[in-house]
């Protein structure tokens, strides 16, 4: 977190937006799926989401955000197999995730 409070003191935005400007400037990635925050009024959340296009991440920069993730647990092995509850098939042979 401190390397991304730093990178986000530095271009003066926030946390998220740095977060959302790293995954846009991985190679092959051309957009970025962005939920919104409980209480907040999505006004607020499509101002500060536009701010991702006002900056780009200098090569200084993404290298040490990059060198962060690379010391990152991965969740799949913490956490397990989080996609199984859409691949249950029901005694028609139809996946269960349809009757959601």
């Amino acid at each position: 977190m401190e390397v991304m409070a730093a990178v986000a003191f530095k271009y003066q935005k926030t946390i998220p937006l740095v977060a959302m400007r790293w995954v846009l400037q991985q190679e092959g990635v051309e957009s970025v799926i962005v939920g919104s925050r409980i209480g907040v009024p999505p006004c607020d959340t499509t101002k500060e989401s536009a701010a991702l296009f006002s900056f780009a991440l200098d090569d200084e920069d993404f290298e040490a955000i990059q060198g962060v993730t690379k010391q990152a647990r991965k969740l799949s092995k913490s956490m397990g197999d989080v996609g199984e509850e859409f691949r249950r098939i029901d005694e028609n042979g139809h996946p269960m995730h349809l009757y959601y």
